[in-house]
């Protein structure tokens, strides 16, 4: 008698499967051509010690960073299940121990061990959720928060550090109000926006809350491109490489263009911005505040 071709994948499978030790679902040959590669994958698996094969898998692991799956997002492939080897109960994926690439499956104590990220934190078998841990900015009486709540395995501040607000990192507690970076000041109630080289007049943002605790420039410096406050911003580079830097240049409405020529119809009297980039001598704007183009290009 000759075989089908889907009999001899079916019986092939079915086969593979039971030498495996793996059950092997029966279905009729019609359908089992679209589950093939789904029960082979199966059959090959073989999972680690404290992992568990699951055929048809849906759900995010649990791990040491992330105990409670919150955090994760998990695509199964074209959206359908796919058989994985995964922790079993009461054990936690970890990247961290043995060096493995794939991690390894460990119970809660050894999550415990698992370094954190900040030098100068620890981890907690069951820590205080992010609006109950003290900060700079609250101090030691946090904000009504459900303290009830366990963050398994949660990296916290060691004795004598707390969490600084706008670093994100563990800090002595006497550093609370200390800016790391030169000619800096930490200001309680700090302005929206902050003056910069590109915008001295620091009215360039919104998305800043108001007066909110936070470094800040000192008086008569400047934050540059870098993030360091300058009192030379003449030496802050122009993006276009055929202007230059002046220390008050017209503001862009004012400024002759090969488009508009001197025919300034949106600049009602002349004004001038600190530290503003214009078209080196020899070279005009191709269009309202556009790139530097030497004069000879403009197009009639």
């Amino acid at each position: 008698m000759v075989r089908s071709p889907a009999s001899v994948i079916f019986v092939a499978i079915l086969v593979y499967s039971e030498a495996a030790g793996v059950p092997a679902r029966v279905q009729t040959p019609h359908v089992q051509n679209g589950a093939a590669n789904s029960m082979s994958r199966a059959a090959k698996l073989q999972c680690s010690e404290n992992e568990v094969l699951d055929e048809c898998s849906t759900v995010c692991e649990r791990t040491c960073d992330d105990p409670s799956t919150e955090n994760c997002k998990f695509f199964p492939p074209n959206g359908k299940c796919y058989p994985r080897c995964l922790c079993k109960e009461g054990y936690y994926r970890s990247y961290y121990h043995n060096n493995s690439i794939t991690g390894v499956c460990v119970p809660a104590e050894v999550c415990m061990t698992a370094p954190c990220r900040d030098p100068n934190a620890g981890r907690a078998y069951c820590g205080m959720p992010e609006n109950c841990k003290t900060t700079c900015k609250r101090g030691h009486a946090p904000e009504p928060c459900d303290a009830s709540k366990c963050n398994l395995f949660d990296c916290h501040c060691k004795i004598g550090f707390v969490l600084d607000d706008f670093h994100g990192k563990c800090i002595p507690i006497e550093e609370c109000k200390r800016c790391w970076k030169p000619n800096e000041e930490y200001i309680e109630c700090s302005e929206r926006c902050e003056p910069s080289c590109r915008y001295p007049n620091a009215n360039h943002c919104t998305h800043l809350p108001a007066c909110s605790p936070r470094c800040q420039c000192k008086e008569g410096f400047y934050r540059n491109s870098n993030g360091f406050c300058t009192n030379d911003c003449m030496k802050e580079p122009c993006k276009d490489p055929n202007a230059i830097r002046k220390p008050w240049a017209l503001d862009g409405y004012c400024r002759p263009s090969c488009k508009d020529g001197n025919d300034l119809k949106f600049c009602t009297k002349p004004e001038y911005v600190r530290f503003e980039c214009e078209c080196k001598p020899g070279y005009i704007q191709e269009r309202w505040n556009d790139k530097c183009i030497p004069i000879g290009e403009c197009k009639k």
